[in-house]
């Protein structure tokens, strides 16, 4: 299997989202703080069908580089959110409505603030 470096991962990741109109992107390092991954990406669609165009062109770029995700979550129903976990990189898609629901910026940013400290 071919192993991308985080930076051209996310690089994908972006330009995948931004393509298919995807907003609010956000990237947050959270590897200095945690195992879970290295990075999330946070981003946002309008809609259910948005959000699964979205996943299906990041899982499509992605897999010509030879990665496929570990696993991928909410796809296949109505919840607003769709995770995909590259391992080190994890994505995070969003209806607007959840995203603020959620706030896993707000937590993140919050713990990585209290670590630092």
């Amino acid at each position: 299997m071919i192993n991308l470096e985080n930076e051209e991962l996310l690089k994908i990741i972006q330009e995948s989202i931004e393509d298919k109109k995807g907003f609010e992107i956000e990237i947050i390092e959270i590897g200095k703080f945690t195992t879970i991954a290295d990075f999330f990406v946070i981003a946002e669609g309008n809609s259910q069908r948005h959000l699964k165009t979205l996943a299906e062109e990041i899982s499509v770029r992605i897999k010509k580089s030879g990665i496929h995700p570990i696993s991928i979550e909410g796809i296949r129903d109505d919840s607003g959110w769709i995770l995909i976990d590259y391992g080190s990189v994890v994505v995070h898609l969003f209806l607007e409505e959840k995203r603020k629901k959620v706030k896993l910026e707000e937590f993140w940013k919050t713990e990585i603030k209290k670590i630092k400290k």
